[in-house]
C-alpha cells in the first residue's frame, strides 16, 4: 500500500527534514533490499545449481527407469511366453496324467482280480500241501519200516556170511579128517598085512583110531558137534556119513538163506532206486508179514554190529517221526 505523504508543511526546513528522513529511510530500505537481493541471488544460484544437479540426477534416474522399464517389459513378454508354454505343457502333462490314471485304474482292477485268483490258487496249494504232508508222513513211516526191514536183512546177511565162514572151516576140517582117515586106513592095511589077516586087525585099528580122533589138534578149535561126529565116523563102520550129512545140512541152510536173500533184494531194490521210480516196490505191512521167518537153527544172539545198526535205525526212525510232525503254526490271514 502506497505511503501517504503530507501535501503541506509548516516550513521549508520541515519539508526538507521530512524528505531527508524519507530519503534516509528509503536509502536504508534500498540497502536492505539490495542486501536481500544479493543474498537471494546467492541463494538462487546455489538453488539453481542444486536444481540442475537434481535435474541431472532425475534425468539419469529417468533414463535408468526407462531402461529398467524396457527391461521389465521384455521380461514380462518373456514370462508371458513362458507362461503360455508352461500352460501348454501343463495341459499336455494333464492329459498324459489322465491317461496314466485311467491305465492305472484298469491295472488296479486287473491286479485285484489277479489277487483273488492267486488267493484261490494259494488255498488250493495249501490243500495240496496238507495232502502232500500226509502222504509224506505215510511215505516216511513206510520208509522207516523198510529201513528196519533192511537192517534186519543186513543182520541176516551177516549171519549168512558167518555161516559161509563156518562152512568153509568145516570143509577144511573135513578135508583134514579125510586125510587122517586115509592115513589110518593105510596104517590098518599095513598092520593087517603084517599080522596075516585084515579081519583080526580091524578091532584094534578101530580102537586105536578113537583116541587119536578124540584128541584135538593144536592151533585149531573145533565145535563139539564136529568132534563128536568125527569120533563117531572113525569108531563106526561108515565114518563118512555123519560129517557129510552135517555139511549137506549146512549147505541146505546156506541155499535157503541165499534164496531168502535174493527175495529180500528184489523187495529192497525199489527202495534204493532214484525218486523218479515207482513207489510200488516199498514193502507194506502185509508184504512184511508174508516174508519167511528166520532159518531153522539160525543163531538168535545178535552181533555188536547188528545191535549198532538196529540202534541207528531206531534213531533215524525217531528223527523221521519228528520231522513228519512239525510244530503247527497258525496260517497267515490273507
Amino acid at each position: 500500500m502506497a505511503e501517504q505523504h503530507p501535501t503541506s508543511f509548516d516550513s521549508k526546513d520541515a519539508e526538507i527534514a521530512y524528505w531527508k528522513d524519507q530519503y534516509k529511510a528509503m536509502r536504508d530500505r534500498a540497502d536492505a533490499v539490495e542486501l536481500d537481493m544479493l543474498e537471494f541471488q546467492e541463494q538462487s544460484a546455489e538453488l539453481e545449481k542444486e536444481l540442475e544437479g537434481e535435474v541431472e540426477r532425475l534425468e539419469n534416474s529417468c533414463q535408468e527407469l526407462k531402461h529398467r522399464n524396457q527391461k521389465y517389459i521384455m521380461e514380462a513378454e518373456e514370462w508371458k511366453m513362458k507362461y503360455y508354454d508352461a500352460k501348454k505343457e501343463m495341459n499336455h502333462s494333464l492329459m498324459s496324467v489322465t491317461r496314466e490314471l485311467d491305465f492305472v485304474k484298469t491295472q488296479q482292477e486287473k491286479y485285484k482280480s489277479r489277487t483273488r485268483e492267486l488267493e484261490q490258487d494259494n488255498d488250493d496249494l495249501e490243500r495240496f500241501e496238507r495232502a502232500a504232508r500226509s502222504s509224506l508222513r505215510d511215505m516216511e513211516s513206510r520208509y522207516s519200516r523198510a529201513l528196519e526191514r533192511t537192517v534186519a536183512l543186513e543182520a541176516e546177511v551177516e549171519e549168512k556170511n558167518q555161516l559161509l565162514i563156518e562152512v568153509q572151516r568145516l570143509k577144511d576140517e573135513l578135508k583134514d579128517l579125510n586125510l587122517e582117515l586115509n592115513l589110518l586106513r593105510s596104517r590098518q592095511k599095513k598092520a593087517a598085512e603084517a599080522n596075516g589077516g585084515a579081519a583080526s586087525c580091524l578091532p584094534p585099528a578101530n580102537a586105536a583110531t578113537a583116541p587119536n580122533s578124540a584128541i584135538p589138534r593144536p592151533g585149531r578149535s573145533r565145535p563139539s558137534l564136529g568132534a563128536a561126529s568125527v569120533s563117531n565116523s572113525i569108531a563106526g563102520g561108515d565114518g563118512m556119513d555123519s560129517p557129510v550129512q552135517m555139511v549137506q545140512n549146512i549147505m541146505g541152510r546156506v541155499k535157503d538163506l541165499e534164496t531168502r536173500l535174493a527175495s529180500c533184494r528184489t523187495m529192497v531194490s525199489p527202495l534204493l532206486a532214484p525218486p523218479g521210480h515207482s513207489r510200488s516196490g516199498i514193502p507194506t505191512r502185509s508184504t512184511k508179514m508174508s516174508l519167511p521167518a528166520g532159518g531153522q537153527g539160525a543163531p538168535t544172539a545178535m552181533s555188536p554190529l547188528t545191535r549198532m545198526r538196529m540202534a541207528r535205525a531206531r534213531s533215524m526212525r525217531a528223527e523221521i517221526t519228528r520231522r513228519a510232525h512239525p510244530p503247527t503254526t497258525e496260517p497267515s490271514a490273507h
